[in-house]
């Protein structure tokens, strides 16, 4: 038995942190890491940390794709990536000691339906009876809960 996780919109994020964040001042950066990420990306990280057997698939953009297959390799997460046009979504996290985490989010990834139609055949295909699918994250633009239903 094993889980099938389908992410949709996978991310990367970067941690930035600084010993004091102060608005409309120049702040300094202490230290920085960018990690792969998205709902689905993270459920596998857990499932590897528990060693549960698992096949993660997900979906990125183009344009800065290869950052986001790297962070993933860095980690030791096996996927099997579906890019499409565009770019991946990029969030930035703010870490100080004089505050809480500050996240700046970007929203501009748009999924094509082809690329999706391709996921979910690869990733139902390698399911078998007993596994369990997770669908993870939020869906991005360009698909929808009806898409979703009719793919599946």
């Amino acid at each position: 038995m094993k889980t099938i996780v389908i992410s949709l919109n996978g991310v990367i994020d970067t941690h930035l942190y600084t010993n004091n964040f102060i608005l409309n001042e120049e702040n300094f950066i202490t230290d920085k890491y960018s990690v792969a990420a998205g709902k689905g990306t993270n459920v596998a990280r857990f499932l590897r940390l528990l060693s549960v057997p698992f096949e993660l698939f997900v979906l990125i953009g183009e344009e800065n794709g290869e950052k986001y297959i790297e962070l993933l390799k860095k980690d030791n997460i096996d996927a099997t990536i579906f890019q499409c046009h565009g770019k991946t979504r990029e969030n930035i996290s703010i870490h100080s000691s004089s505050t809480i985490e500050t996240r700046l989010c970007e929203d501009s990834f748009v999924a094509e339906k082809d690329s999706c139609e391709k996921l979910f055949n690869k990733a139902l295909n390698k399911a078998s009876s007993g596994d369990i699918v997770v669908f993870c994250g939020r869906f991005p633009k360009g698909i929808d809960s009806d898409f979703i239903t009719a793919s599946l």
